[in-house]
This record gives structure tokens, sequence and C-alpha cells, in this order.
């Protein structure tokens, strides 16, 4: 079993419809570091491997979109994104072709918007 160096970033994509607007906050760092805590099910296993922290996706999102925008997320996973987009008041469509990861991010995005 080979031994690997752990990345310390991850790229990121955003796709925007028609012409190119500026971020809103310049004074952004392109590299962001925010901690990568995982959502833990009662079984003390991670929710989903690859889930993104809520802060950095509300982060992205308040850079890129205004209040009452459409955020699309064609692999929501369990929600981070929607999570982000209910604290930033923009409307939220998410895709997630597992069906309990879906259903877990229905939940956490209620609730989200009933705290």
């Amino acid at each position: 079993m080979g031994h690997y160096y752990m990345s310390q970033y991850e790229y990121i994509l955003f796709f925007r419809k028609g012409k190119g607007v500026k971020i809103n906050n310049c004074g952004t760092a392109d590299i962001l570091a925010i901690p990568n805590k995982k959502t833990k099910g009662e079984d003390g296993k991670n929710l989903h491997d690859t889930e993104k922290p809520v802060e950095l996706m509300q982060t992205l999102i308040e850079n890129s979109s205004q209040k009452g925008q459409v955020v699309l997320d064609p692999f929501m996973g369990i929600g981070s994104t929607g999570i982000a987009c209910v604290n930033s008041r923009r409307s939220f469509i998410g895709v997630e072709i597992d069906k309990t990861y879906c259903d877990i991010a229905t939940d956490r995005i209620y609730e989200a918007g009933v705290n």
C-alpha cells in the first residue's frame, strides 16, 4: 500500500448563464481556509464523504449572486449548498441521483429554513 500527500486545496468551478459579472466582495482571497468537518450519522460515520462546508458554500454564493437569485447545484449530496442558499436568501435547485442523500438534504435544508 502506497502513501500519498494530502491535498490542501480543491478546485471549485462556477458557471454562469450570460455575461460574466464581478464578484460581490473583491477582497476575497482565491484560497479560502475553511475547516471541512463532515456531518456524522448516528453510527458515527460520515453521511457523505465529499460533503462541502456550509460556510464555504455560503461565502461563494454570497460573492457570486444577489438575494433572490437562483443557485443550481447539480450534485447536491446532502445539501450544504441548499443550506447556504437559505442562510443567504437565495432560491435553490438541487439535483441528486441518490435518494438517500436527497432525503438527508431535504431534511437539512428544511431545518435550516425553520431555524
